[in-house]
C-alpha cells in the first residue's frame, strides 16, 4: 500500500491517541491501519448508512426480498414503548422463568428427579449464538450443564446421549419453522431415545420447544406451557436475545440473561444516537470497506487472545457471511464484490498454525486481534505472556524484519485493528455480539445489499430432498449428472 504504517508512527506521536475509541467496555485501536483518521467514508456512504440506521430503528421492512422489518433490537430493549414491546416482555418473562427453574434445578422430571442437564437441538442461528456464549460465560453458569446438538450426523446426538441420563435432561427443540430437516431429526431421535428409557408419557415433562409455529410443537408431544414463540422480524442469526437463548438462561440464570440484554441494549444506544463520524460500529465497517472495497484484500482474520471467546469466530461466520454473502443488491444489480471472507482461531494456538501466512504469505488480509485486560483464573504470569504476545503480534505484522535472508525478511506494513475488552461478562458479551450485528448493516448499507435474507441456503435443502428416495431406496437415480449419480451408487455399493 502506499502509506508506511511505520512512517505514519514516525510523523505522528498523537497517531495512538488520534485512531482509538474507548467506551466503558472496551478500547478500539485503529491506529495499526492505513488510515489517517477515522472519517473514513465520504458523505453519499455516510448518508446510506445513516439512512439503513433509521429505518433499522424505525421498523421499516428493511429485509426487503421477504418483506418484513428486521427489529431484532426490540429483543433487548428495557422499557416498553408499545405493544410490540408489551409481546416481546410477556414471552422473554415466560421464558426466562422457565429457564430459571432448570438453573436453580426446580423442574422435576417425568420420575420427579430435578433437571440438571439441557441438550439444545437446533442449528444456525439456533445453535451458534447460544453455545458460543455457553463457553464465553462459563464464569457465570450454574450447575446445570447443557449440551448443544446441530448436525445431523448422528454422531453427534449419539456421543451426547451416552453421556446423559434421561431422568434429569430436558431437551430444548429450537426451530423457527419447526421444519428444519437437521433439528427435526435430531428431535425425533431424541424422542424414541427418551421413550425407550421412560416410557411413552415421559414427553412433555422433558421436552421443551422454541418455534413460531405451535401446532407442530404441540404435534411432536410438547406441551403448551413449554413452547416458547418469537416473531418473523426475527432473524435466525440475530435471535439469541429471543427464546431462543433459553438454553442459555438454563445455564448462566436469567439474572445474568438479562444483564446480556443489558449490554446489548448499550450497544443499540450507541449505534443510534451516537454521531455518525464517531460511531464504533460504522467505523469498522469503514476499515473493512477501506481495505477490501478499495484496496482488494482477501478475507478477515480474527485473533482472539481469550480461550473464552474460542467459539467467537465461528459465530461471526454465520452473522457476517451469511448476511452479506450476496450476489446482487437491493434492486436485483450485479454487485461488484461483497462478503468478505471471515476466518481465524484463537491466540496463541493460531501462531502456530496459520500466522506465518499472514506475516510472510502473498494473500492481502487484515487481522482483528481481541484481547481482554482482566481474566477470571488467578494466574498473572499467563496473562502477561498472553497479552504481550497479542502486542508483539500485531507490532510485528506492522513493522516486520530486514534480514540478509530472504526466507528470513519480514515485508511488515501489514494492516491490524486491535480490540481490547476491560472484561468477559455478560454485559460486555452482550455489547460486542451486538456491536458485532450493527456493523453487519454498515456494511450492507455500503454494498446497497439486503442482509437479512438467506436464499444461499436454501437451494442445497431442495436438491437433498429431491436425492433422499434415491439414497433411502437405494433406486438408481434417474436424470443426475453422472458425479452426483455415480456418487449414490458408489453409496449402494459401500454403504
Amino acid at each position: 500500500m502506499a502509506q508506511d504504517l511505520n512512517q505514519l508512527f514516525q510523523s505522528d506521536p498523537d497517531r495512538f491517541s488520534k485512531l482509538t475509541l474507548e467506551n466503558d467496555f472496551l478500547l478500539a485501536d485503529f491506529s495499526k491501519n492505513h488510515i489517517e483518521s477515522l472519517h473514513l467514508l465520504n458523505k453519499e456512504q455516510l448518508e446510506r448508512i445513516e439512512i439503513a440506521r433509521n429505518n433499522f430503528f424505525g421498523g421499516e421492512r428493511i429485509n426487503h426480498s421477504e418483506d418484513r422489518a428486521a427489529m431484532h433490537f426490540r429483543l433487548r430493549r428495557s422499557e416498553v414503548k408499545d405493544e410490540i414491546d408489551q409481546e416481546v416482555f410477556t414471552v422473554r418473562d415466560q421464558f426466562l422463568n422457565f429457564g430459571d427453574l432448570a438453573f436453580h434445578q426446580k423442574m422435576k422430571g417425568f420420575s420427579g428427579q430435578p433437571i440438571s442437564t439441557v441438550v439444545n437441538i437446533g442449528i444456525g442461528g439456533s445453535d451458534l449464538g447460544p453455545k458460543f456464549l455457553y463457553d464465553a460465560l462459563r464464569d457465570f453458569r450454574g450447575g446445570t450443564k447443557v449440551y448443544f446438538v446441530s448436525n445431523i450426523d448422528g454422531q453427534a446426538l449419539h456421543d451426547v446421549l451416552t453421556e446423559i441420563n434421561a431422568e434429569t435432561t430436558l431437551f430444548i427443540v429450537c426451530s423457527k419453522t419447526f421444519t428444519t430437516q437437521e433439528t427435526l431429526q435430531n428431535a425425533l431421535t431424541a424422542k424414541r431415545w427418551m421413550i425407550q428409557q421412560l416410557g411413552e408419557n415421559c414427553i412433555s415433562h422433558h421436552f421443551a420447544a422454541v418455534s413460531t409455529h405451535v401446532q407442530l410443537a404441540k404435534d411432536f408431544g410438547i406441551d403448551e406451557s413449554r413452547i416458547f414463540g418469537f416473531w418473523d422480524w426475527v432473524g435466525g442469526r440475530y435471535s439469541l436475545w429471543s427464546a431462543v437463548g433459553l438454553s442459555l438462561v438454563c445455564a448462566i440464570g436469567a439474572t445474568h440473561f438479562r444483564e446480556l440484554l443489558q449490554g446489548a441494549e448499550c450497544a443499540d444506544l450507541a449505534f443510534e444516537q451516537d454521531p455518525i463520524e464517531k460511531n464504533l460500529p460504522v467505523i469498522l465497517a469503514g476499515i473493512d470497506h477501506h481495505y477490501f472495497q478499495k484496496n482488494g484484500f482477501n478475507s478477515k482474520v480474527v485473533a482472539a487472545y481469550s480461550h473464552r471467546l474460542a467459539l467467537l469466530v465461528p459465530f461471526l461466520q454465520q452473522l457476517v457471511m451469511e448476511s452479506n454473502g450476496k450476489g446482487v443488491d437491493v434492486d436485483g444489480n450485479p454487485v461488484h464484490r461483497s462478503g468478505v471472507v471471515w476466518w481465524g482461531a484463537p491466540g496463541t494456538d493460531a501462531q502456530h498454525s496459520f500466522f506465518q501466512l499472514i506475516h510472510q504469505g502473498t494473500e492481502k488480509l487484515h487481522v482483528e486481534f481481541i484481547g481482554v485486560t482482566h481474566q477470571t483464573h488467578s494466574s498473572q504470569e499467563h496473562q502477561t505472556k498472553l497479552l504481550s504476545n497479542l502486542f508483539a503480534q500485531s507490532r510485528a505484522l506492522m513493522i516486520g524484519q530486514k534480514s540478509t535472508s530472504p526466507e528470513k525478511t519480514f515485508l511488515g506494513n501489514r494492516p491490524s485493528t486491535t480490540l481490547l475488552l476491560k472484561a468477559i461478562t455478560p454485559r460486555s458479551m452482550g455489547y460486542l455480539v451486538a456491536t458485532y450485528e450493527h456493523r453487519v448493516l454498515c456494511e450492507a448499507a455500503l454494498f446497497n445489499i439486503n442482509p437479512f435474507d438467506q436464499f444461499g441456503v436454501e437451494l442445497g435443502k431442495k436438491l437433498c430432498n429431491e436425492l433422499l428416495p434415491f439414497i433411502q431406496n437405494a433406486s438408481n437415480p434417474q436424470n443426475l449428472d453422472s458425479s452426483t449419480a455415480g456418487l449414490i451408487q458408489y453409496l449402494h455399493k459401500n454403504g
